[in-house]
């Protein structure tokens, strides 16, 4: 079953061509204002510094501090560019959400006209969905630091080097099981928004959290699938853009262009995962 609904989603992932079109330019043009900002604000700090000629290849951790302190003006300004770009992100997933999942819920091919036409019918309901799943998001989080008390009760304030350690290893594996159990509650929500035409988001909410904790096995082992498959993915782009450096104006542009193919590739994994979970539903019977 999980098997099946994975390979049906990296089918439509990699075949929706324009619905992957759609994320990766969500993507690219959320990146691009504070890509810009960064380029410029490096470009004020360097001058005409030679340091530049070696910033393409490996991390240069010495230049990092250097323009971590002494930078500053530039770095005034990303904080707020990088909160408004990713508010302008968010905004834009759930709208290209509400078509791309009533798309898959009716089951049939993309339309513009009636894409848009449903992207704009939900975005009120997805954008309330997401405000109302905030606190569900803090919770899960939160259980982050049961660890921290029970550590403290256990070894006191100041426990050993690694007790405290690994703890934080602890903390952060809860973190991410947190934000992994979020996502699929909040993907799920959204099923029953689209498939219910919910007006009362509250109800998909514990719709989503019902099903999520009643089919983790199924939910959670079809995540798995695609997180591990973007993670391979991610080692392989790390691994070509290691390998090429960037100290050439022609590695420079095969980079760029790898980057894209990248990017690409992730947005379809973004669309195959939504198209797994519908098959999944349809398989256990909901919606």
């Amino acid at each position: 079953m999980v098997g099946k609904s994975f390979r049906i989603g990296l089918k439509t992932g990699l075949g929706q061509r324009k619905l992957v079109l759609l994320y990766y330019l969500a993507s690219l043009l959320a990146a691009l204002p504070v890509t810009l900002a960064f380029s410029q604000a490096m470009g004020s700090f360097l001058g005409r510094s030679l340091i530049a000629r070696d910033l393409g290849g490996h991390f240069n951790m010495d230049f990092f501090f250097e323009y971590l302190f002494f930078g500053k003006n530039g770095l005034a300004t990303l904080p707020f560019l990088w909160l408004l770009a990713a508010l302008v992100y968010l905004l834009g997933l759930l709208l290209l959400s509400g078509g791309l999942f009533a798309q898959f819920y009716q089951d049939r091919p993309y339309q513009a006209q009636r894409f848009w036409a449903d992207a704009f019918h939900h975005w009120g309901r997805m954008v309330r969905l997401g405000l109302l799943s905030v606190p569900v998001l803090l919770l899960l989080l939160a259980i982050q630091f049961l660890e921290v008390g029970l550590q403290r009760l256990i070894f006191g304030k100041q426990p050993y080097e690694y007790i405290a350690y690994w703890g934080r290893v602890v903390q952060m594996v809860l973190a991410y099981a947190g934000i992994w159990i979020f996502s699929l509650i909040f993907d799920f929500a959204r099923w029953d928004l689209v498939a219910n035409q919910q007006n009362k988001t509250r109800y998909s909410l514990m719709a989503g959290i019902r099903f999520v904790f009643s089919q983790f096995s199924a939910a959670g082992s079809l995540y798995a699938l695609f997180l591990l498959t973007s993670g391979l993915l991610t080692l392989v782009y790390i691994l070509i853009s290691g390998l090429l450096g960037a100290n050439a104006v022609p590695a420079i542009f095969l980079l760029i262009l790898i980057q894209q193919i990248y990017m690409w590739l992730r947005a379809g994994l973004r669309v195959g995962l939504l198209a797994g979970e519908r098959e999944l539903l349809r398989q256990l019977g909901s919606n």
